[in-house]
């Protein structure tokens, strides 16, 4: 699955791009439910993210919600220093990321 949007690659990773806001978050929502309702393991790479809204941290979050508790996983790869990282720290988020605490 590829768009300008995102990609997703056939080893369950969903790359979020660079600008990951309010207008990506439809195609974002679709490739991630897409790989979640495949089942295993999903892992959501943030990496290269240098644009992000509060939108998309929600999608994570909600995602990472659905899945708990089912036999599905879902991963978030997230650098603790970076445009999405002090988003979720703006807005008090951090204990939703695993990732980021004791950053």
């Amino acid at each position: 699955m590829e768009d300008a949007a995102t990609t997703a690659d056939a080893n369950g990773v969903l790359h979020l791009p660079p600008r990951s806001t309010i207008r990506e978050v439809a195609a974002l929502r679709d490739a991630l439910l897409g790989m979640i309702n495949q089942g295993g393991h999903v892992v959501v790479d943030c990496s290269a993210v240098e644009q992000s809204d509060l939108s998309v941290v929600q999608m994570i979050i909600a995602a990472r919600r659905t899945t708990h508790g089912d036999e599905l996983a879902l991963s978030v790869i997230l650098p603790p220093l970076g445009p999405m990282a002090d988003q979720i720290r703006a807005c008090g988020l951090e204990h939703e990321f695993e990732e980021l605490r004791n950053t």
